[in-house]
């Protein structure tokens, strides 16, 4: 898709996962922020993806629930599949996407107002890199702003290979 080269390959996102939270130990940490995550089915299966640009992804996205969101704030990380999509959502309690903000969040170096306010220094590139790097891998990418008890969930959906074995 597009010019991204893509090495995919079976990967375990809640492995994955384990391993890119570890890099997010010491900022959750400085913010106050715990972080939460809940896999629904022990038998997840694997997922078909590039896993440099899979970690991004999850990187990207949990950077920015730990930056943008209040001391002593929560960021939820809940991973689930059904027969033929696997469904990633990351909450945070912090800032929240204005209604007049939500056609741009993905354009490229778009930043809202809030956001600038938290942290000044951010260049308007990540989500607009993470879409691009979902896309490539047939995924989708959305959120909901505000949700109930405040905050932002961003929602990732991959499909599933339909020869896909549920690991045990």
């Amino acid at each position: 898709k597009g010019n991204l080269a893509l090495t995919k390959k079976k990967v375990s996102i809640p492995d994955l996962l384990k391993t890119v939270l570890k890099e997010f130990n010491e900022l959750a940490k400085i913010k106050k922020v715990t972080v939460d995550v809940k896999v629904d089915n022990p038998h997840i299966p694997n997922l078909n993806v590039d896993e440099n640009y899979f970690t991004s992804i999850i990187s990207n996205l949990i950077s920015n629930a730990i930056q943008y969101n209040e001391q002593d704030g929560t960021v939820r990380i809940t991973i689930s599949s059904d027969d033929t999509r696997m469904h990633i959502s990351i909450k945070n309690t912090g800032v929240e996407i204005s209604q007049a903000e939500k056609e741009k969040i993905f354009s490229k170096f778009y930043r809202s107002e809030k956001a600038m306010l938290k942290d000044p220094n951010g260049s308007g590139l990540s989500l607009f890199i993470t879409k691009a790097f979902v896309e490539s891998m047939d995924g989708t990418i959305r959120f909901k702003s505000p949700i109930p008890g405040g905050g932002t969930e961003f929602i990732l959906e991959f499909p599933l290979d339909k020869d896909s074995k549920k690991v045990t």
